[in-house]
């Protein structure tokens, strides 16, 4: 058994949120163990996708969709080759202005203390294709991960538009009720009552840096790792992994490092191209008024 519905991304488009609550609606499946494994682009896992994702639909009772969230699949074109192969598959992805996603990711991989550079070092430079899953892909091609005209290019070369509905997070922020209107729309299923609508994945402060650095393989790690692996399953070492990170975030406070204008403006013209792009070709109004962000000064 394999998944009818898939959210794709994009990372730090408030996808775990968007995730939780779909899973809340009575028509549609979905566990958290299925959010964001990789089974359509890890190269073990993508060989028999259907054989790795069987043990998760053992509870699943006939519910009109069976959901599964990953949020990096939209940088890799063997996900997407992938996931064609499915019938009737339906898509959905969130896209979030590149220069903002691009800093949120940075913040995020910095408090997980993934992220040791400066956020200089770490988002200015040449981006450069993507040719296969790596670790390093999924969290610090920055650029990449908003170069979204050339992966809905991609999506469409193996999809028809009329599976996959495209959603801004800027009305995720500011209309909640329309954007999850869009969403019940292209499912054609009813609003529910029963959806709790609480954010997830909030990025905010590190309540203890011993922690965090544990849970991100840190020094002293190793033992904590064996530890885990002789008395829990992968599985479970992973929603435990999940659980102390959520605990080790101080969620009501938050001090984000900030791009400089200069910065954000090279940033900025690094995705002008693409951005257009997606606005003229592609239908997606909200780029242009990323476009109209971060201009020169008058001089």
């Amino acid at each position: 058994m394999q998944p009818n519905l898939v959210l794709l991304g994009a990372q730090k488009a408030g996808t775990t949120s968007l995730h939780d609550w779909l899973s809340q609606h009575p028509d549609i499946f979905s566990i958290p163990e299925i959010k964001d494994r990789d089974f359509y682009s890890h190269p073990e896992r993508r060989v028999h996708p259907e054989r790795a994702m069987e043990p998760y639909f053992k509870s699943y009772t006939g519910q009109r969709y069976r959901l599964h969230t990953h949020v990096n699949y939209l940088i890799y074109r063997q996900a997407i080759e992938g996931l064609a192969q499915i019938p009737d598959l339906q898509l959905m992805a969130v896209l979030r202005d590149p220069v903002d996603r691009a800093v949120s990711a940075y913040n995020y991989f910095q408090k997980l203390r993934k992220e040791k550079r400066s956020i200089e070092e770490a988002l200015d430079y040449e981006p450069r294709a993507i040719e296969d899953f790596s670790f390093f892909n999924n969290d610090f091609t920055y650029i990449e991960h908003g170069l979204y005209a050339e992966q809905i290019e991609r999506i469409l070369a193996v999809f028809p538009r009329e599976r996959l509905l495209i959603l801004d997070y800027g009305q995720l922020r500011r209309d909640r009720a329309g954007f999850m209107r869009k969403i019940f729309d292209f499912l054609a299923l009813p609003d529910s009552n029963s959806i709790q609508y609480e954010d997830r994945n909030i990025t905010g402060e590190v309540r203890s840096d011993s922690v965090q650095e544990l849970l991100s393989a840190g020094k002293g790690a190793s033992w904590m790792r064996t530890l885990a692996s002789r008395i829990l399953s992968p599985e479970n070492r992973r929603k435990l992994k999940e659980k102390l990170i959520e605990w080790n975030t101080e969620k009501g406070v938050s001090k984000p490092v900030e791009a400089s204008p200069e910065l954000r403006r090279a940033l900025r013209k690094r995705f002008e191209r693409d951005s257009r792009k997606l606005a003229e070709q592609h239908g997606f109004e909200p780029a242009l008024k990323w476009l109209e962000k971060d201009q020169n000064p008058a001089t």
